[in-house]
Protein backbone atom coordinates (compact mmCIF):
# COMPACT_ATOMS: atom_id res chain seq x y z
CA UNK A 1 0.00 0.00 0.00
CA UNK A 2 1.22 3.46 -0.53
CA UNK A 3 2.70 5.12 2.21
CA UNK A 4 1.77 8.13 1.58
CA UNK A 5 -1.39 7.53 3.79
CA UNK A 6 0.41 4.47 5.95
CA UNK A 7 -1.06 5.46 9.18
CA UNK A 8 -4.70 5.59 7.63
CA UNK A 9 -4.23 1.71 6.58
CA UNK A 10 -6.11 0.03 9.62
CA UNK A 11 -9.57 1.68 8.70
CA UNK A 12 -10.72 -0.41 6.19
CA UNK A 13 -14.10 -1.63 5.95
CA UNK A 14 -16.47 -4.39 4.15
CA UNK A 15 -19.39 -3.38 1.25
CA UNK A 16 -21.54 -6.44 0.68
CA UNK A 17 -23.64 -5.91 -2.29
CA UNK A 18 -26.47 -8.13 -0.40
CA UNK A 19 -26.66 -5.48 2.51
CA UNK A 20 -25.89 -2.36 0.76
CA UNK A 21 -27.38 -2.63 -2.57
CA UNK A 22 -25.13 -2.29 -5.25
CA UNK A 23 -22.45 -0.01 -5.99
CA UNK A 24 -24.80 3.55 -7.10
CA UNK A 25 -24.34 5.17 -10.36
CA UNK A 26 -22.72 8.64 -10.11
CA UNK A 27 -21.32 7.68 -6.59
CA UNK A 28 -18.76 10.03 -6.55
CA UNK A 29 -21.27 13.02 -6.71
CA UNK A 30 -21.56 15.49 -3.80
CA UNK A 31 -25.17 17.24 -2.53
CA UNK A 32 -24.18 21.16 -2.21
CA UNK A 33 -25.36 22.66 0.64
CA UNK A 34 -28.91 24.54 0.30
CA UNK A 35 -27.70 28.39 0.80
CA UNK A 36 -30.38 30.41 0.27
CA UNK A 37 -29.60 33.32 -2.34
CA UNK A 38 -26.52 31.19 -3.27
CA UNK A 39 -25.77 30.29 -6.93
CA UNK A 40 -24.89 26.64 -7.62
CA UNK A 41 -24.27 25.03 -11.08
CA UNK A 42 -23.46 21.39 -11.40
CA UNK A 43 -21.78 21.37 -14.85
CA UNK A 44 -20.76 17.62 -16.52
CA UNK A 45 -18.01 17.18 -18.52
CA UNK A 46 -16.78 14.18 -20.08
CA UNK A 47 -13.92 13.22 -17.33
CA UNK A 48 -15.38 15.03 -14.23
CA UNK A 49 -18.03 16.82 -12.77
CA UNK A 50 -18.01 20.05 -10.99
CA UNK A 51 -20.63 22.65 -8.78
CA UNK A 52 -19.71 25.92 -9.51
CA UNK A 53 -20.00 29.03 -6.70
CA UNK A 54 -20.50 32.42 -8.44
CA UNK A 55 -19.94 34.31 -5.11
CA UNK A 56 -16.47 32.79 -4.89
CA UNK A 57 -15.77 32.51 -8.41
CA UNK A 58 -14.63 28.40 -9.06
CA UNK A 59 -15.94 25.42 -7.80
CA UNK A 60 -17.02 24.32 -4.40
CA UNK A 61 -16.42 20.71 -5.52
CA UNK A 62 -14.83 18.74 -8.54
CA UNK A 63 -15.60 14.60 -8.92
CA UNK A 64 -14.59 11.71 -10.64
CA UNK A 65 -13.97 8.41 -10.80
CA UNK A 66 -10.80 6.57 -11.72
CA UNK A 67 -9.66 3.15 -12.94
CA UNK A 68 -6.55 1.15 -13.94
CA UNK A 69 -7.66 1.48 -17.48
CA UNK A 70 -8.18 5.34 -16.99
CA UNK A 71 -4.48 5.55 -14.86
CA UNK A 72 -2.66 3.69 -17.74
CA UNK A 73 -3.35 6.99 -20.28
CA UNK A 74 -0.87 8.92 -22.42
CA UNK A 75 -2.84 11.80 -23.55
CA UNK A 76 -0.08 15.01 -23.34
CA UNK A 77 -0.86 17.81 -21.17
CA UNK A 78 -2.64 20.81 -23.77
CA UNK A 79 -2.34 23.67 -21.05
CA UNK A 80 -5.27 25.61 -23.03
CA UNK A 81 -6.89 27.51 -19.88
CA UNK A 82 -9.82 29.31 -20.90
CA UNK A 83 -13.01 30.53 -19.60
CA UNK A 84 -16.01 27.96 -19.20
CA UNK A 85 -18.76 29.34 -21.19
CA UNK A 86 -21.11 27.09 -20.44
CA UNK A 87 -21.23 28.64 -16.65
CA UNK A 88 -24.13 31.11 -16.54
CA UNK A 89 -22.97 33.64 -14.52
CA UNK A 90 -19.62 33.39 -15.93
CA UNK A 91 -16.45 31.94 -14.87
CA UNK A 92 -13.30 33.12 -13.73
CA UNK A 93 -10.75 34.38 -17.20
CA UNK A 94 -7.05 33.76 -17.88
CA UNK A 95 -6.97 37.52 -16.79
CA UNK A 96 -7.65 37.16 -13.54
CA UNK A 97 -4.74 35.30 -12.63
CA UNK A 98 -2.28 37.34 -14.57
CA UNK A 99 0.33 38.25 -12.88
CA UNK A 100 -1.43 37.69 -9.58
CA UNK A 101 0.91 35.54 -7.86
CA UNK A 102 -0.83 32.62 -7.96
CA UNK A 103 -1.10 29.58 -9.65
CA UNK A 104 -4.13 28.16 -11.58
CA UNK A 105 -4.57 25.16 -9.96
CA UNK A 106 -6.66 22.01 -11.40
CA UNK A 107 -8.98 21.03 -9.13
CA UNK A 108 -9.66 17.40 -11.22
CA UNK A 109 -5.99 17.14 -11.98
CA UNK A 110 -5.07 16.86 -15.59
CA UNK A 111 -2.65 13.68 -15.10
CA UNK A 112 -6.01 12.28 -14.00
CA UNK A 113 -7.89 12.82 -17.50
CA UNK A 114 -4.72 11.36 -19.76
CA UNK A 115 -7.02 8.72 -20.82
CA UNK A 116 -8.93 10.99 -23.38
CA UNK A 117 -8.35 13.69 -25.71
CA UNK A 118 -11.18 15.83 -24.55
CA UNK A 119 -10.93 14.63 -20.72
CA UNK A 120 -7.51 16.47 -21.01
CA UNK A 121 -8.82 19.38 -22.82
CA UNK A 122 -11.55 20.59 -20.44
CA UNK A 123 -10.04 20.04 -17.59
CA UNK A 124 -8.20 23.38 -18.29
CA UNK A 125 -11.70 24.97 -18.33
CA UNK A 126 -11.21 27.69 -15.76
CA UNK A 127 -14.11 26.59 -13.36
CA UNK A 128 -11.86 23.91 -13.10
CA UNK A 129 -9.49 26.40 -11.12
CA UNK A 130 -8.89 27.49 -7.71
CA UNK A 131 -5.81 30.56 -6.56
CA UNK A 132 -3.26 28.17 -5.19
CA UNK A 133 0.17 29.48 -3.83
CA UNK A 134 2.78 28.00 -6.57
CA UNK A 135 4.56 26.29 -3.15
CA UNK A 136 1.52 24.81 -2.39
CA UNK A 137 0.41 23.24 -5.84
CA UNK A 138 3.64 22.66 -6.75
CA UNK A 139 4.83 20.91 -3.30
CA UNK A 140 2.29 19.46 -1.31
CA UNK A 141 -0.31 19.54 -3.51
CA UNK A 142 1.18 17.59 -6.09
CA UNK A 143 2.47 15.01 -3.32
CA UNK A 144 -1.17 14.38 -2.17
CA UNK A 145 -2.59 14.05 -6.04
CA UNK A 146 0.64 11.39 -7.05
CA UNK A 147 -0.39 9.57 -3.67
CA UNK A 148 -4.21 9.53 -4.89
CA UNK A 149 -3.30 8.24 -8.34
CA UNK A 150 -1.37 5.18 -6.55
CA UNK A 151 -3.31 4.08 -4.04
CA UNK A 152 -6.65 4.18 -7.72
CA UNK A 153 -4.12 1.99 -9.41
CA UNK A 154 -4.83 -0.60 -6.83
CA UNK A 155 -8.19 -0.32 -6.75
CA UNK A 156 -10.77 -1.63 -9.01
CA UNK A 157 -12.52 1.29 -9.12
CA UNK A 158 -11.94 5.27 -7.11
CA UNK A 159 -14.12 7.51 -6.27
CA UNK A 160 -12.18 11.13 -6.04
CA UNK A 161 -13.76 14.51 -4.69
CA UNK A 162 -11.76 18.05 -4.38
CA UNK A 163 -12.17 21.23 -3.75
CA UNK A 164 -11.29 24.55 -1.85
CA UNK A 165 -12.91 24.90 2.05
CA UNK A 166 -14.88 27.83 1.37
CA UNK A 167 -16.10 28.08 5.29
CA UNK A 168 -16.58 31.87 5.21
CA UNK A 169 -18.27 34.53 3.24
CA UNK A 170 -16.66 35.54 -0.05
CA UNK A 171 -15.60 39.01 1.26
CA UNK A 172 -13.94 37.69 4.21
CA UNK A 173 -10.92 35.95 1.52
CA UNK A 174 -8.45 37.75 -0.34
CA UNK A 175 -9.26 37.79 -4.18
CA UNK A 176 -7.78 38.27 -7.44
CA UNK A 177 -8.69 39.57 -10.79
CA UNK A 178 -11.55 41.64 -12.02
CA UNK A 179 -13.74 38.72 -11.13
CA UNK A 180 -12.70 38.85 -7.44
CA UNK A 181 -11.72 34.92 -7.43
CA UNK A 182 -11.48 34.11 -3.83
CA UNK A 183 -8.22 32.87 -2.60
CA UNK A 184 -9.28 29.69 -0.48
CA UNK A 185 -7.18 29.33 2.55
CA UNK A 186 -7.44 25.25 2.47
CA UNK A 187 -8.31 22.64 0.33
CA UNK A 188 -9.42 19.16 0.87
CA UNK A 189 -8.93 15.85 -1.08
CA UNK A 190 -11.00 12.38 -0.79
CA UNK A 191 -10.67 9.54 -1.89
CA UNK A 192 -12.67 5.90 -1.44
CA UNK A 193 -11.20 2.99 -3.22
CA UNK A 194 -13.35 -0.53 -4.01
CA UNK A 195 -11.23 -3.34 -4.15
CA UNK A 196 -13.16 -6.93 -4.92
CA UNK A 197 -12.88 -9.85 -2.99
CA UNK A 198 -15.33 -12.09 -3.49
CA UNK A 199 -17.57 -12.60 -6.69
CA UNK A 200 -21.41 -14.85 -6.95
CA UNK A 201 -24.48 -15.11 -8.55
CA UNK A 202 -25.58 -13.77 -5.03
CA UNK A 203 -23.51 -10.65 -4.54
CA UNK A 204 -20.30 -9.34 -4.54
CA UNK A 205 -18.13 -7.92 -1.44
CA UNK A 206 -15.54 -5.42 -1.95
CA UNK A 207 -13.16 -4.23 0.98
CA UNK A 208 -13.26 -0.19 1.23
CA UNK A 209 -10.50 2.08 2.33
CA UNK A 210 -11.03 6.19 2.77
CA UNK A 211 -8.50 8.68 2.66
CA UNK A 212 -9.07 12.18 3.33
CA UNK A 213 -7.02 15.43 4.32
CA UNK A 214 -7.45 19.15 4.76
CA UNK A 215 -4.26 20.76 3.08
CA UNK A 216 -3.34 24.52 4.08
CA UNK A 217 -3.05 26.60 0.61
CA UNK A 218 0.80 27.69 1.52
CA UNK A 219 4.57 25.87 1.44
CA UNK A 220 4.31 23.00 3.76
CA UNK A 221 7.21 20.42 4.25
CA UNK A 222 5.12 17.88 5.94
CA UNK A 223 4.29 14.19 4.27
CA UNK A 224 0.42 13.85 3.23
CA UNK A 225 -0.57 11.96 5.74
CA UNK A 226 0.47 14.54 8.33
CA UNK A 227 -2.75 16.35 7.19
CA UNK A 228 -5.24 13.30 7.34
CA UNK A 229 -8.70 14.36 8.52
CA UNK A 230 -12.25 12.49 8.57
CA UNK A 231 -14.96 12.91 5.77
CA UNK A 232 -17.37 14.08 8.23
CA UNK A 233 -15.25 17.35 9.32
CA UNK A 234 -14.19 17.91 5.73
CA UNK A 235 -18.71 18.13 5.52
CA UNK A 236 -18.86 20.17 8.54
CA UNK A 237 -15.93 22.97 7.31
CA UNK A 238 -17.70 22.64 3.85
CA UNK A 239 -20.95 22.14 4.44
CA UNK A 240 -21.53 19.74 1.20
CA UNK A 241 -22.65 16.18 1.88
CA UNK A 242 -20.32 13.48 0.44
CA UNK A 243 -21.06 10.25 -1.55
CA UNK A 244 -25.33 10.90 -0.42
CA UNK A 245 -25.86 8.01 -2.95
CA UNK A 246 -24.43 5.32 -0.92
CA UNK A 247 -26.74 3.63 1.66
CA UNK A 248 -27.22 6.00 4.56
CA UNK A 249 -25.38 3.33 7.15
CA UNK A 250 -22.23 2.66 4.97
CA UNK A 251 -22.18 6.12 4.69
CA UNK A 252 -21.98 6.92 8.05
CA UNK A 253 -19.39 4.48 8.99
CA UNK A 254 -16.77 5.15 6.22
CA UNK A 255 -17.30 9.26 6.68
CA UNK A 256 -16.58 9.14 10.66
CA UNK A 257 -13.82 7.28 10.71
Amino acid sequence: MNCFFCFAEETVFYYDTSIYGDLPSELELPLCGDEEGKFHQQRDFYGYSICYREEYEQAEWAAYTLTKEKLSGTESRGNNFRSDPEIVTGSAAPEDYRGSGFDRGHLAPAADMAYDARAMSESFFLSNMSPQNPSFNRGIWKKCEDAARKLAEEADIAYVVTGPVLEKPAEDYNSIGINHVTVPEFYYKIILLFFEEESTEEKKVYRAETYSVIVPNEKRNEPCEFFLSTIDQIETRTNIDFFPALNDIFENLIEES
